[in-house]
């Protein structure tokens, strides 16, 4: 929410005072032709009340509610005012609806504007997330690979090892000559199965 520029808080504000002052001037000029005092109050405060809220940003109340409230209390003065100073204050509230109705599109806008920077903001942000979360599983996706290249290989050294006879394997008996062992008996050898 934004609050009011200081070049048209300054517009809001002369327009304000020159009402106020036109409704106090009515007020104190009696009761024939001038506003009744109650009425003059009630009116000064609707227009403190829409001062501080176009201030605050509150420009939904002020346009629907504050300013037709204001106007409707402007056109339902006694009859028996004088007719310029009815006109005066029609054309006093006519233009602070202006000035309000400005201020408010120009914070709509801004209000409007920051939206679509947030929101840009919020998708470049998703798309570096999204990018990090892809190189996060790109880094993992390597990583596996490496992994499992690795694995493969100390397999295949293994393999290799145990098929060549180096390494793990026993050595080889010591050779004696040759053939059967020797006979101690001599002759031939004992028939099997006898």
């Amino acid at each position: 929410m934004t609050t009011l520029t200081a070049h048209t808080r300054i517009r809001i504000c002369l327009a304000i005072a020159a009402t106020v002052a036109c409704i106090s001037l009515a007020a104190c000029g009696g009761e024939e032709r001038g506003i009744p005092q109650a009425q003059a109050d009630r009116l000064v405060a609707d227009i403190e009340a829409i001062e501080r809220r176009t201030d605050a940003g509150i420009c939904g109340d002020v346009q629907q509610t504050r300013l037709p409230g204001l106007e409707q209390e402007v056109q339902q003065l006694p009859p028996d005012i004088d007719a310029r100073l009815r006109q005066t204050l029609t054309d006093a509230v006519s233009r602070l609806r202006e000035l309000v109705t400005e201020e408010c599109g120009r914070q709509a806008q801004e209000d409007a504007d920051e939206r679509e920077r947030q929101a840009q903001e919020e998708a470049r942000r998703e798309q570096e997330r999204q990018a990090q979360a892809q190189e996060d599983q790109r880094r993992r996706d390597q990583q596996q690979q490496q992994q499992d290249e690795e694995k493969k290989q100390q397999d295949k050294n293994q393999d290799q090892g145990n098929g060549d006879g180096g390494g793990q394997t026993a050595p080889p008996e010591p050779d004696t000559g040759g053939g059967d062992p020797p006979n101690p008996g001599g002759g031939a050898p004992a028939p099997e199965g006898g």
